[in-house]
């Protein structure tokens, strides 16, 4: 009895500390966009998947920026591996550069439906930003897994990171088997 007291309690720990932890995801696909082209002007025509997703660079190198130049304008979809959802301060921050004019952020929990627009913040040209949104105070929702940008001339991305990202329960349900597979271990040992 108290091996499978300890157990439970072991699993509700791991479940806790699950949903309390609190670290970033950042976009993992491309659901659509209209052409856009690279910082360097390599990319023109299909959007370059490897620029935009995951982590954003660490300076202004030319190769982690994708968007629109000068007189040109577009969008791009993002997805996420995982719903995130709405926690204390920002949920949401974009890493990009560039005035921009028209340009603006949406997001949606099933890629169908989305939010309002919120204007996207503004950086001189190729110097790097970052802008911050709260989903419920900037959206009205309280969760999402795709983000909408959608910008004038003059606005390039590097990468948008969500900050509470709800755990998998598979990876619990996983984690959880293998705590009781090696108490069962230790029981055979004995």
């Amino acid at each position: 009895m108290r091996k499978i007291l300890a157990m439970l309690m072991t699993a509700g720990l791991v479940v806790c500390a699950a949903q309390s932890a609190s670290a970033g995801i950042y976009a993992s696909s491309i659901i659509g966009g209209t052409t856009a082209h690279n910082w360097d002007g390599t990319c023109h025509g299909t959007l370059d998947t490897s620029v935009i997703l995951g982590t954003p660079t660490d300076a202004m190198d030319g190769t982690g920026y994708t968007g629109w130049g000068a007189g040109e304008t577009g969008y791009i979809e993002l997805g996420f591996d995982q719903v995130f959802t709405d926690g204390d301060g920002d949920d949401l921050i974009v890493y990009g550069f560039g005035p921009g004019s028209n340009a603006y952020i949406s997001v949606s929990l099933d890629g169908v439906t989305w939010s309002d627009q919120v204007a996207l913040g503004k950086s001189s040209p190729g110097s790097a930003a970052e802008w911050g949104y709260d989903l419920f105070t900037d959206f009205g929702v309280t969760s999402a897994q795709y983000v909408r940008l959608s910008a004038g001339p003059a606005k390039f991305f590097d990468g948008v990171e969500a900050l509470n990202p709800v755990p998998v329960p598979g990876t619990i349900l996983l984690l959880g088997t293998g705590l009781a597979g090696l108490s069962g271990l230790r029981r055979r040992t004995r």
